[in-house]
């Protein structure tokens, strides 16, 4: 029982300091930083969702199926950008291509990053590798 008197204090500053810092991700709150934690552990193979109860698994599929719809983006603009082709060329090119589809480039880009993060949260793999597989989601590893 003595024991509990000396390191009674030590837990409590322990605790106080954990809050501290990880309040924001423990309460699943808004904030940019705890959106960039909990998004760093959605993009690890390892955890993924494994660590995030029940009632607030959807609410990190949906900013992590956001986070990566804008990395495919930001990706395919930072594409376009480094093309060596003129702009009136794609344009020219763009107007031969028949597609039945109404859908525009920004929505099959979102929709390709949507599905790439999907099958992500679906893999079984947990090992760092499997990220090669998922270059959207490594994407986004790497810069958070």
């Amino acid at each position: 029982m003595q024991s509990q008197v000396y390191v009674g204090p030590l837990v409590d500053a322990v605790l106080a300091g954990l809050e501290k810092r990880y309040g924001g991700v423990l309460a699943f709150d808004n904030s940019s930083e705890a959106n960039d934690m909990i998004l760093s552990s959605v993009t690890h193979p390892f955890f993924k969702l494994r660590w995030v109860p029940g009632d607030k698994i959807d609410n990190v599929r949906q900013r992590f199926l956001q986070a990566v719809s804008i990395a495919s983006i930001s990706l395919e603009l930072q594409q376009l950008d480094k093309s060596d082709e003129p702009v009136d060329t794609l344009a020219c090119e763009d107007f031969f291509v028949f597609n039945n589809s109404s859908k525009n480039n920004a929505q099959q880009v979102r929709e390709t990053g949507t599905i790439e993060a999907l099958s992500y949260l679906e893999e079984g793999e947990t090992k760092l590798k499997v990220l090669q597989k998922y270059p959207l989601v490594q994407a986004l590893f790497k810069k958070i």
